[in-house]
């Protein structure tokens, strides 16, 4: 493995350590925003076109080329080198594979830094609305059993000791509560998830006139970003889903 294959290894000319590969590697966790990185590639591919960068014919040939790679990893075909260390680095690699030249023109107008910033966004968006609906089933299942259980009774503990009488629907209702301000949790985190950073560069914009409403109408968000800057340091959107996760695991 050379170092000329990192791509933080612009200066260095001699073998990269297996143990910085290894420090360095994010792709046995970051595999899991292939969806993510694929879409918002496919959405830059039509912008692209939209302002005469790509012609149709390379754009399809990248979205095709986009396609193969999602079937390829959701089949356990795809092939995972550590060396390139993250998802965007395989995806772009191997799009380059398949497609050749083209592969290089996706990267116009965008930077790694707003590229990443929509991945976790959609990601976070993505995953407080399935684990939204998951909380919701269980939700439904104790508000149904509690109803079924208003003539149940049992004893209420307090600092150990049986305190008062309670009905068991009280009790389930409690966990139903609790629940129900996790949703609104999980529903903060997708708000706050819900903004364009697409566009923002590495940190000051790009050199192109770039379809930003194009992007967020394509890729479903609400608003977009007014500053550059924010968009792609911010985490917001991360730490409030990791609270609200934090939260609901604590009921479990």
């Amino acid at each position: 493995m050379t170092a000329a294959r990192q791509l933080w290894a612009g200066r260095s000319s001699g073998q990269v350590s297996d143990i910085m590969v290894a420090m360095g590697e994010s792709i046995s966790l970051d595999i899991e925003l292939y969806r993510e990185d694929i879409r918002g590639s496919v959405a830059h591919a039509r912008m692209l076109e939209r302002i005469g960068i790509l012609t149709a014919e390379e754009r399809t040939s990248i979205e095709n080329g986009l396609r193969r790679i999602k079937a390829e990893i959701e089949s356990g075909s795809f092939n995972i080198d550590f060396a390139l260390e993250d998802i965007h680095t395989h995806v772009e690699t191997r799009l380059g594979e398949l497609i050749g030249e083209t592969a290089r023109k996706l990267h116009t107008a965008r930077s790694r830094n707003d590229q990443i910033a929509v991945d976790t966004h959609l990601f976070v968006r993505r995953c407080s609305a399935e684990i939204a609906g998951l909380v919701w089933q269980m939700c439904a299942t104790l508000y149904e059993r509690a109803a079924s259980e208003l003539d149940t009774i049992l004893p209420g503990y307090t600092h150990l000791q049986i305190a008062q009488p309670v009905r068991l629907s009280h009790h389930l209702l409690a966990h139903f509560w609790s629940f129900i301000r996790d949703l609104e949790r999980l529903d903060r985190a997708a708000r706050a998830a819900d903004r364009l950073p697409l566009g923002s560069g590495a940190m000051a914009g790009v050199n192109y006139a770039t379809d930003r409403e194009f992007l967020r109408t394509d890729l479903g968000f609400r608003e977009i970003y007014s500053n550059s800057m924010d968009a792609v340091s911010t985490r917001d959107h991360i730490l409030e889903f990791l609270h609200a996760l934090s939260v609901c695991a604590l009921r479990t």
